[in-house]
Order: C-alpha cells, then structure tokens, then sequence
C-alpha cells in the first residue's frame, strides 16, 4: 500500500479557504482549519473519562468554527444530540480530510428529492 502526502489540504489551510455543510436547507462556512486547543482539550477529557468535559468541549469547539448563533440556531430547529454529535464528527473530518467525498460530500438535485423509496428505474 503506498502513502500520500495530501499537500492539497496544507495549502488550503494555509490559503484560509472555507469548507460549507448544508444543514436544515441553509449552508454554513467555517475554516478548514481547527483551534489546537480542541484537539488537546478533547484528549484531557478522553484520559479522565469526562463525557459532560467532552461535550462542553464539542460544543465550544461548533462554536468557534460555526458560530454561536449557527449553533443556537440548529439546535433550535430541533438537531438531537445524537445528530450533534454526528455533525461535530463529520466537521471535524472534513477539516482533517478524513471523511470521504464519496460517502459523505454528495450534491443534491432537486430531482434527487422527489425519487420515492422503492423506485425502479427503467433498463434502456
């Protein structure tokens, strides 16, 4: 297995490009980069076993990168802490370059919101 060096992501961090999720309809922007201190902060919380530590951690993190009223206002349009938790995870691995583009990063049509479950497409 060969290794790659993806200078592709330093350059884009050091170009202070924008990386942009999609949530409840509307886009959301934060720098592909992130504070050092989360990184450390959430490993002190790993190494004590302090999940109320950890949290408080993820959500100031979403703050710093989001904003707090981003943060306020997804939560208020009813973002569970499961989901919280998953879209910290994959916000996280964008800026790390961690999540697949093909699993994770996919571009909705219109047309891709009204297919209904079961559907079959016609062989040409």
């Amino acid at each position: 297995m060969k290794k790659v060096l993806d200078f592709d992501k330093f350059l884009q961090e050091k170009n202070k490009e924008l990386l942009t999720i999609k949530i409840y309809g509307k886009e959301y922007s934060f720098p592909a980069e992130m504070p050092a201190i989360v990184p450390v902060l959430l490993a002190r919380a790993a190494e004590e076993v302090d999940i109320a530590q950890e949290s408080k951690i993820t959500v100031g993190a979403l703050d710093m990168l989001l904003g707090k009223e981003s943060v306020d206002e997804l939560c208020n349009k009813g973002l569970t802490v499961p989901e919280f938790r998953e879209l910290a995870k994959k916000i996280f691995g964008m800026i790390n370059g961690t999540v697949s583009d093909d699993e994770e990063m996919q571009e909705m049509t219109d047309e891709d919101s009204r297919k209904t479950v079961g559907e079959r497409k016609a062989k040409k």
